[in-house]
């Protein structure tokens, strides 16, 4: 029997509420499910601007890093151009003497470093190196061409030596024409700047040469068509040797003609073959050439007999290196050894002059 609207009974109200509840219970889960994927949904487009906001910042402050990285590498290009001309400029018109020539002859260093401009520099550098008038900047700028000399810097360190002594042969004929007063003071003055420069020079010539001596021979000689050595030992012609150490290097065949040893020390040397001219004073007078490890029979005999200890010529220095002051016990037991690996007999030859008496 069917229940009237009023009259249903508790069991079937309880029922239907229950249905009516649950579906509203559904809703409200429906619409709650609905409301979290549109937040999740919300918060992911969210932390994805979040994320992706940095990134854009980054890229725009790299592309603006470009623009200002590019803009300062062509100013810096167009910077260097416009400061070699002025430097190049600025040489070429310094007169001969000015005092500004080896301040403005420094300014080349910076370009000995410059990808663009660095043959040209050491080009130049190695040009002006002889023509400059005080020691102090030849040193300076001769450290800038060459930080640490090598077998690859011996030719050009050889060409600005040569450059050298023919500059101090030219001054010192000069010197001799000119009388007492303030332009011979100054040529004097100039001469011992020279000879502070010759002793860089050669300083820096013997490092050259100690860097790789198999080396040197190899790429600078008949291997490969160089320079550096003539009929199998090294081209050392035209060059003035002050105050330098040669000890223990294998000159073996060097050509040594129309150079000087002024206060050079051959402790060790091996001095067999060289070639060397007639007038031998420039490189004998003073010195101590029997501390060589060998030198063949025709020098020995002739640097026995004349050049003996203490065996001074006028124009020539007149002391050893360090002012040493030379034992003959020393000198006879070296003229000994050398005289037996020479295959000589000596005995009778080396004879021994005492050291002139000091001057007041």
């Amino acid at each position: 029997m069917a229940t009237a609207p009023g009259n249903e009974d508790i069991s079937d109200r309880i029922k239907r509420l229950t249905e009516e509840k649950l579906a509203r219970e559904v809703a409200k889960l429906d619409r709650e499910r609905e409301e979290e994927q549109r937040t999740y949904a919300l918060e992911k487009r969210k932390a994805s601007a979040a994320v992706w906001a940095p990134i854009a910042t980054v890229a725009s402050i790299l592309a603006a890093i470009l623009v200002v990285v590019l803009q300062n590498s062509a100013k810096s290009t167009s910077d260097e151009d416009t400061y070699w001309r002025d430097t190049i400029k600025a040489i070429a018109n310094t007169k001969e003497g000015d005092q500004k020539a080896s301040y403005l002859r420094s300014l080349l260093k910076p370009f000995l470093t410059s990808d663009r401009y660095r043959t040209y520099a050491r080009g130049l550098a190695l040009r002006e190196l002889a023509d400059m008038k005080d020691s102090g900047s030849f040193d300076d700028m001769f450290a800038a061409v060459f930080p640490k000399p090598g077998t690859r810097d011996f030719e050009e360190i050889r060409y600005v030596a040569r450059t050298l002594y023919q500059q101090n042969r030219e001054s010192n004929d000069s010197l001799k024409t000119l009388k007492p007063g303030p332009d011979r003071v100054e040529a004097q003055r100039q001469m011992e700047v020279k000879y502070a420069e010759l002793r860089t020079i050669c300083q820096g010539l013997v490092q050259a040469m100690r860097d790789n001596p198999k080396e040197l021979r190899r790429v600078s000689g008949g291997e490969t068509g160089g320079q550096a050595v003539r009929g199998g030992g090294l081209d050392l012609s035209d060059i003035y040797f002050r105050d330098c150490d040669l000890s223990n290097l294998d000159l073996s065949d060097a050509d040594l003609k129309s150079s000087v040893f002024s206060s050079v020390k051959l402790n060790g040397t091996n001095l067999v073959g060289i070639k060397y001219d007639e007038d031998m004073h420039y490189l004998w007078a003073a010195t101590v050439w029997w501390r060589a490890k060998s030198i063949d029979a025709a020098l020995l005999s002739k640097l026995i007999k004349n050049y003996e200890p203490n065996h001074f010529y006028d124009e020539f220095p007149n002391v050893y290196p360090d002012f040493e002051v030379i034992k003959e016990d020393e000198y006879k037991e070296n003229v000994e050894r050398l005289c037996a690996a020479a295959q000589i007999d000596c005995s009778h030859r080396a004879a021994f002059r005492p050291p002139p008496p000091p001057t007041s």
